[in-house]
């Protein structure tokens, strides 16, 4: 006779049942924070690229809404105004003062065909020189032998200030006596915004100086503006006779303009400096190597024959933090010309911004 198993205990019967899990070990827990973490990581860096391109754009329209004021100037002035290089007391005036004279012809020459009518002008540059020193100095507190390449746009575009103490407005519309105080003025060719005109105060000889320098957004350096100008050659003149961001002195040697941001303690050496950029170097190199800095050379610059307008990047270094002698750059290039030789930029002219490149300087090295 047959066993007989109960059909509802069969149905019963199985494999055992594993207890359930309440909790996640130890070694997922880690894999998930790892995962999260790495999820941030992205999303920060994603964050933080799109937020410096934002602020990159916003100097980009700023820089092209100048580079247009500068063109205004020019159709109404006649030629697009001088950049100061080689006035102020901290540049190669100092040692050589072939550089200043050539300065102060420039600003000069500019009066003359830029205010015609002006009172001060006279057939000597260093008296039309001394009076253009003269009015704005009596009338604004402002020494205009401390202007240089950061000065320039906004004196040129913004003029000077309605009263001592006041934001740039405008030029007096007296043909006579621009320079001077008081209405009416001419238009302003820029809306300079007053929140980021930094005031430049130094202590000098004669008292405290003062003048205004325009900060992009987001940054502690200066718009810097440099026009190309076209010297004679000897014996009527003493310039390479082609246009170029700088000047001969000594009747052979060529010397580029500049801005020095800052200067490097104890010594008091130029940093942080900001100069005109050559557009790249010849392919092939010959041999032996041009030498930019002679009277000579033909230099190839960028905006050949306008005017470059340059600022910082986001890590507010024009070149690298300390830099004793300006070299001369090539933007294309990512190359200095220094000593004789070509060696690789510092890093920070990779994110310069210009009027001459459509994003960074390293968007656009070949």
């Amino acid at each position: 006779m047959g066993v007989t198993v109960n059909s509802k205990r069969a149905r019963n019967l199985g494999p055992l049942r594993q207890p359930q899990r309440s909790a996640f070990t130890l070694v997922e827990l880690l894999t998930v924070v790892v995962i999260i973490g790495i999820l941030i990581a992205l999303i920060t860096a994603a964050a933080i690229a799109a937020r410096s391109a934002a602020k990159r754009a916003t100097i980009r329209i700023e820089i092209n809404e100048l580079d247009a004021a500068v063109e205004q100037y020019k159709s109404e002035r006649g030629e697009y105004p001088p950049d100061f290089a080689g006035i102020a007391a901290w540049s190669r005036s100092a040692t050589h003062p072939d550089v200043r004279k050539a300065a102060v012809r420039a600003v000069a020459r500019h009066l003359r065909k830029a205010f015609p009518r002006y009172w001060g002008l006279d057939p000597s540059d260093d008296t039309t020189w001394a009076n253009f020193v003269a009015d704005v100095k009596s009338g604004y507190g402002i020494d205009p032998e401390t202007f240089d390449p950061a000065t320039a746009l906004v004196f040129w575009l913004g003029g000077l200030p309605e009263q001592a103490g006041d934001v740039p407005a405008g030029f007096h519309s007296d043909p006579a006596r621009p320079f001077r105080p008081g209405a009416p003025r001419t238009a302003r060719l820029f809306d300079f915004n007053k929140d980021r005109l930094v005031m430049s105060i130094q202590d000098g000889p004669n008292g405290t100086v003062r003048y205004l320098r325009y900060n992009p957004p987001y940054l502690e350096t200066p718009y810097v503006y440099f026009r190309a100008r076209k010297e004679q050659l000897p014996p009527s003149g003493y310039g390479s006779g082609r246009y170029d961001y700088g000047v001969v002195y000594r009747m052979s040697l060529f010397a580029p303009a500049y801005y020095a941001h800052s200067f490097a303690p104890p010594s008091g050496s130029p940093a942080n400096v900001c100069v005109p950029y050559l557009d790249k170097v010849p392919d092939p190199l010959p041999d032996p190597l041009p030498n930019p800095g002679s009277r000579d050379t033909t230099r190839l610059w960028r905006n050949q024959e306008r005017f470059q307008i340059i600022t910082a990047g986001l890590d507010n270094l024009f070149d690298q933090p300390l830099t004793a002698t300006p070299p001369f750059r090539c933007s294309r290039s990512g190359l200095d010309y220094v000593g004789g030789t070509l060696v690789p930029w510092s890093m920070g002219d990779m994110d310069n911004l210009t009027n001459f490149s459509q994003g960074t300087l390293e968007d656009e090295l070949q």
